[in-house]
């Protein structure tokens, strides 16, 4: 049998060529939806993932005030830097350090995925860059092994650069904007004279050549060279370090305020690790960074807990004095009241009012005499008869007011937290570690309540607890066995976050 040769006909090429191309047409748009619908899904997952940490974190007592605080949390818990850039083709993945969480930019539209928040300028949300931005919108994430050129008009972040080169900061006109600058060895020249700047991580030499006198530079972390000053108000906070002596410091810039905390003749940390974990004030980093800075030296102990009976206005960090041995510290706020060194209590409840939250100003506020607390059995009962004269008098135009419960008062332990739903404005409240107990309706339709820190000893949530605090948008529970009222947390939040801590 004759085996035939014959092959395709131009015709039928022509064809099936024609029917490939058709579904081409019909399934590369598909495809490429499909992965551009998951690309989205993946942005979109770890903007969630970012914030619950950050969130979390936050309930716990932990503060974020660089990105890099916020990238070495996420990276702490399996998110790794390369998640801080967006999947999507044109769409941003931002930190937004006024509102300290994650957002997400797609197609000009700002959202914030999984809190509610008011956007606010463009210089305080984040980005990552790996090459210097032609149009400085946003503050800068610097994600490269290179040195960053160019001058500086926006916050900036060296992430974990340690090139030593030079960072210009400079705004000579525009309207005034508060920007955040942290370096990691870098040098430092800031020239904006209508400009308030907070600068943290190590910087090597600094030359202040001009910054605003209504506010300031602020100086929260480590200083090798302090070279020069023009004009303006600078401020050594509690957290800042300098390696050269105070006479040093005060010859060159002789109007300096320097706040209780400040060190100076000081070492530069191995590695910076302590002008970057200065960013950071959870509990953890700080207990963590304790005991390598006792290694280095005793000047750069951190503070520890206190039972305190003052409290003096001092940026983010107090000196409280215990009443018992008169030992005083520079501590953050804690709501435990044993004094590390004689081990008495105390029975004061400290009240703060932030009167101006970006300036974090806090007030000492002596309650006694207003009654505001009374004690029963183990409760602790808030008396709203003189609350209003008393937040008119010491609170007027406090933006958040806070209260710290001790675990001593009234001549017994704090072991049960009784009524507090006629606390009006309230927005944070703070338990000692006694608290065994929230009672029935505690904080009842306080619609101000954001955060509570529960105790780690809590067994028993009760009935209408937080029921209508529709402002609490995460609660953090401790580990083991607890026992919560179905009706706890009836009408709160919608996208309320109920955590409960591992073992």
């Amino acid at each position: 049998m004759k085996r035939s040769n014959r092959g395709f006909t131009v015709t039928e090429l022509a064809i099936v060529i024609a029917v490939i191309a058709v579904l081409a047409a019909l399934l590369v748009p598909s495809f490429i939806g499909i992965v551009a619908k998951a690309n989205l899904a993946r942005d979109e997952q770890t903007v969630r993932s970012v914030d619950m940490l950050l969130i979390t974190d936050k309930a716990l007592g932990g503060t974020h005030n660089t990105m890099y605080d916020a990238v070495t949390l996420a990276a702490q818990n399996g998110i790794a830097m390369p998640a801080f850039s967006a999947a999507v083709a044109d769409n941003i993945m931002l930190w937004d350090s006024q509102n300290d969480l994650m957002c997400y930019c797609k197609n000009d539209e700002y959202d914030y995925i999984s809190q509610s928040a008011t956007k606010p300028s463009d210089y305080k949300l984040f980005a990552v860059y790996s090459s210097a931005p032609a149009l400085q919108q946003y503050s800068v994430y610097w994600d490269s092994s290179s040195a960053f050129t160019g001058t500086l008009t926006v916050g900036f972040d060296a992430g974990d650069n340690t090139q030593n080169f030079l960072l210009n900061y400079e705004r000579l006109s525009g309207e005034a904007q508060s920007v955040i600058i942290r370096t990691n060895g870098q040098d430092l020249t800031v020239n904006a004279p209508g400009d308030t700047v907070r600068h943290y991580g190590c910087v090597k030499v600094l030359r202040i050549t001009a910054v605003s006198n209504d506010d300031c530079y602020y100086e929260c972390g480590y200083v090798e060279n302090f070279a020069y000053y023009g004009t303006g108000k600078v401020v050594a906070t509690a957290t800042a370090r300098f390696a050269q002596s105070m006479a040093e410091i005060q010859a060159i810039c002789p109007s300096i305020v320097i706040m209780p905390g400040a060190q100076f003749d000081c070492v530069l940390p191995q590695n910076n690790e302590e002008s970057n974990e200065s960013s950071q004030s959870s509990e953890s980093s700080q207990s963590e960074s304790n005991e390598s800075e006792q290694n280095v030296s005793s000047e750069t102990s951190t503070p520890h807990v206190h039972s305190y009976t003052e409290y003096i206005n001092y940026g983010t960090y107090h000196k409280k004095v215990c009443s018992v041995c008169g030992d005083a510290e520079e501590v953050v706020h804690e709501s435990e009241t044993e004094c590390a060194v004689c081990h008495s209590y105390t029975d004061d409840i400290y009240i703060v009012f932030t009167i101006n939250g970006e300036e974090n100003s806090y007030a000492y506020i002596d309650y006694k005499s207003f009654g505001l607390f009374t004690y029963d059995s183990e409760t602790i009962n808030f008396n709203d008869l003189n609350w209003s004269s008393f937040c008119s008098s010491y609170g007027d135009g406090a933006s958040k007011i806070a209260i710290y419960l001790p675990q001593q008062f009234g001549g017994g332990t704090i072991t049960k937290i009784g009524a507090f739903e006629t606390c009006s404005g309230l927005t944070e409240i703070y338990l000692p570690s006694t608290v065994d107990t929230i009672g029935a309706s505690a904080f009842s339709d306080l619609s101000s309540l954001s955060k509570v820190c529960l105790s780690g000893a809590l067994t028993t949530i009760e009935d209408n607890a937080f029921y209508a605090c529709t402002s609490l948008n995460t609660v953090v529970l401790p580990a083991g066995a607890i026992s919560v009222d179905a009706n706890a947390f009836s009408h709160c939040s919608p996208g309320l976050n109920v955590i409960i801590l591992s073992e």
